[in-house]
């Protein structure tokens, strides 16, 4: 939990509850309903593929215009409160950037700025006007003056090849958070979070995951482990292998000692620095490897992910 690309959260459709709007796209976006999956569309990684974006000079407004509102996140103008336009330029800054939040709370941060300079700023800002044109063949030189225009447009032209209607959906941790649906980004930070501060509880998932794929859990020193078998004690009587012998003796007066110490050691062959002195080494060591995982496979020795070796019945565990 410590990095969020190495979980992944699951929606699923309850009775009687929405069905999910996933990306078939590498964003991985998520939606609960198509307003959100339209709203995504100005800020979606792929919106080029669609439209081509212009800018084009139009005629500057004309009016008394005294006060002009300012979004306080990005310092965006937006325009004078008495401006025929300021609602749609207040909704279009909205889904271009902000749809993540409730719009309540995005204009909650609008203020308004009554200097001078602000007014010729935006006066500036309104004689560029952007539209676009769809990428089609056939379609490139048709206008599109909104975002509404655009939403209409894609909706009856490409949402069905970039969006799915699912009832179960796979999120990675990794995705941002304005690429899902309040609702679920929401529930995905509170799920992770909990998670972070109490991975406890992620324990019997675990252990029923790794069991799917033969690999059980057991405690040895108060810790949980799991590798292929469970350790055991050497029944009496076992009769081993002359090299199986060795690596289970050495274990057990070497215990806590590195692989590759016992490897040199029982075979009487350095490791070497060189590449050459490493390849000669590693078909040395072959078939010691093969006997050391039938070991471990027994569960009579304990190879740790630090490459440490263990004699488990009678040592003491490692240090954290």
């Amino acid at each position: 939990m410590a990095k969020n690309d190495r979980y992944d959260l699951v929606f699923m459709k309850q009775d009687g509850g929405t069905m999910l709007i996933h990306s078939k796209r590498e964003d991985s976006s998520c939606w609960l309903t198509q307003a959100e999956a339209l709203a995504y569309l100005r800020q979606a990684p792929w919106f080029s593929e669609f439209y081509a974006t212009e800018q084009i000079q139009v005629e500057p407004p004309r009016g008394p215009f005294t006060g002009i509102a300012v979004c306080s996140l990005g310092k965006e103008v937006i325009g004078p409160v008495n401006w025929h336009g300021y609602q749609p330029a207040i909704t279009q800054l909205y889904k271009a950037k902000y749809a993540a939040m409730p719009m309540g709370a995005f204009r909650a941060t609008i203020t308004v700025n009554k200097d001078d300079e602000a007014v010729k700023q935006w006066i500036d800002q309104a004689s560029v006007r952007t539209v676009w044109h769809p990428t089609r063949e056939g379609e490139q030189g048709r206008q599109l003056d909104t975002m509404t225009d655009v939403e209409n447009d894609f909706l009856e032209h490409h949402f069905s090849d970039i969006y799915e209607t699912v009832e179960k959906v796979f999120i990675n941790g990794s995705v941002p958070l304005k690429r899902l649906s309040p609702g679920l980004a929401a529930y995905m930070s509170i799920l992770s979070g909990k998670h972070r501060r109490n991975p406890q509880i992620l324990i019997p998932n675990l252990c029923h995951g790794l069991a799917r794929h033969h690999m059980p859990i057991y405690k040895w020193h108060d810790r949980h482990y799991t590798g292929p078998s469970r350790i055991r004690a050497v029944p009496e009587g076992t009769v081993l292998a002359d090299r199986m012998q060795e690596i289970l003796n050495w274990s057990k007066q070497n215990s806590g000692k590195k692989v590759d110490a016992m490897f040199a050691e029982l075979s009487g062959v350095p490791a070497g620095t060189d590449e050459a002195s490493k390849r000669a080494a590693a078909d040395v060591y072959a078939p010691y490897t093969a006997d050391m995982i039938w070991l471990m496979e027994q569960g009579f020795i304990l190879v740790t992910n630090d490459n440490s070796v263990w004699y488990p019945k009678g040592e003491a565990a490692p240090k954290a």
